[in-house]
């Protein structure tokens, strides 16, 4: 996503908390500035939140990074994944022999960013990936 290959309008997400923290605010390494904050922030810190990345096709995902909010003391301590190969059924990721969600730890702190490859021997092949933040620093 840093680079723009995925477009403003493939980033999608259940709320914004203003317009001033847009899902498409989401990419890494974006910095704060001109009238906007430097992330993605949902209307409400609740589990019922997420961002979605429509991936226009299938895709072989093998990891996901994340970031702080940049600017403020911010950030997703641990989220999970959905994704989807039709943009309206999706399925939590989990890892292999497992029945629950897999909960995965996110950043450390607000400026940091952090590369989580999956470790099992799956790769997602999808054209919808959804981040569903589970517990946050605010």
């Amino acid at each position: 996503m840093e680079n723009r290959v995925i477009k403003d309008a493939q980033i999608t997400a259940s709320s914004e908390f203003s317009s001033i923290h847009a899902a498409i605010q989401a990419r890494l390494n974006f910095k704060a500035g001109g009238g906007k904050y430097g992330a993605w922030s949902g209307r409400s810190n609740d589990g019922n939140q997420w961002i979605q990345v429509a991936l226009g096709g299938f895709t072989n995902i093998t990891g996901i990074a994340t970031q702080g909010r940049n600017g403020r003391s911010e950030w997703v301590t641990k989220y999970q994944l959905q994704y989807g190969d039709d943009g309206v059924n999706f399925h939590y990721y989990k890892a292999l022999c497992e029945t629950l969600p897999k909960v995965i730890k996110g950043d450390l702190w607000s400026n940091s960013w952090i590369n989580k490859q999956f470790t099992e021997k799956v790769y997602l092949f999808l054209q919808d990936v959804l981040l569903f933040p589970t517990l946050f620093l605010v």
